[in-house]
């Protein structure tokens, strides 16, 4: 049996360096070392921005860095996200299907099965896994938002088991007081068929501090990952 034809999408952000792979079914053969050649530039590349952005945060404010390098081509930019991505067509095997690894600060991901869609309330869904999140439109004055309200609910979709979240309250250095006040909810991008989809929150809490919580649902991923960043105090 031939080697499935891949589509390989490589992400480099400000802190972390990501690589992922869809299944193409029925796509045309590729030259495969063509195709790992196309890989390692972009890992080459990805690694020389990694290495850069590191330079730049350890040496602190003022510091820059110019990055030259040549495009493999298929490189793409998305701000929303802060994240380079490169994407290409391979039958060479670098992760199986629907499933993760890490190496050199590199995250390789296999398959897109993510859809985000904001019609509604935020929805990240993939293969396994379904997560509905409040959506909080930006508006002047901010309105209300605490995360313990930001997921609505998590459905395992195998066994179609739903937990309705009660209680999603993010906690800034263990004070449940900072879990909310104002802000507002978005998804960074839309769309079927992505490696990735990111859900954002700015919370603002009155005199206090700022920060931003990110919500990441992977391919074939069966959770939900949240990280909080740029805390801000007055």
């Amino acid at each position: 049996m031939a080697n499935p034809v891949v589509s390989f999408v490589l992400l480099t952000a400000i802190a972390l360096t990501a690589v992922f792979i869809t299944l193409n079914v029925g796509a045309p053969a590729v030259d495969s070392a063509r195709t790992g050649e196309g890989i390692r530039e972009a890992e080459s590349v990805m690694i020389k921005i990694d290495n850069a952005v590191r330079e730049v945060a350890k040496e602190g404010l003022g510091s820059k860095r110019v990055v030259k390098f040549k495009s493999p081509g298929g490189l793409e930019v998305i701000p929303q996200e802060d994240v380079v991505q490169y994407r290409t067509e391979s039958n060479v095997a670098v992760v199986d299907y629907l499933s993760r690894k890490t190496g050199k600060n590199i995250l390789y991901m296999g398959g897109a099965d993510v859809i985000c869609d904001s019609s509604a309330n935020l929805t990240m869904e993939n293969t396994f896994f379904k997560a509905v999140l409040l959506k909080v439109n930006n508006a002047t004055p901010l309105p209300s938002l605490s995360t313990k309200d930001i997921i609505i609910s998590l459905t395992e979709k195998e066994s179609g088991t739903q937990i309705n979240v009660t209680n999603s309250t993010i906690a800034i250095d263990s004070n449940a007081t900072l879990a909310g006040g104002t802000g507002f909810t978005e998804l960074l991008r839309t769309g079927r068929g992505l490696p990735s989809c990111t859900s954002h929150a700015f919370v603002n809490v009155s005199n206090s501090i700022s920060y931003d919580v990110y919500y990441t649902l992977y391919a074939g991923a069966d959770f939900l990952k949240v990280d909080v960043r740029n805390v801000r105090t007055p």
